[in-house]
């Protein structure tokens, strides 16, 4: 169940289900939504805060319009860390 919720019982093994299963994915697409939102917000006069990755590469336009902080290459490692372990990398 969701941490914010009270713990129902419910009679109907069905019900139950439902409820698990609605919880299951409400939690998935917070999840999803946080791991989509932006690394970084444009600054007032436009530019960004950081336009090179930690490896050095300097991050296309494209990357920086969806506010990312990774060139594609340490994003994919950052991911394949994540899944591997379960947990972010620090």
């Amino acid at each position: 169940m969701d941490d914010t919720e009270d713990v129902i019982r419910y009679a109907d093994p069905l019900d139950a289900a439902s409820a698990l299963a609605d919880s299951i994915n409400r939690r998935a697409l917070r999840i999803a939504r946080n791991s989509n939102s932006p690394q970084q917000l444009q600054n007032s006069d436009g530019s960004w805060p950081v336009t090179e990755c930690a490896c050095g590469v300097e991050l296309v336009p494209e990357r920086l319009a969806l506010g990312r902080i990774r060139c594609v290459a340490c994003q994919t490692e950052y991911e394949r860390y994540e899944r591997q372990y379960g947990r972010k990398r620090p």
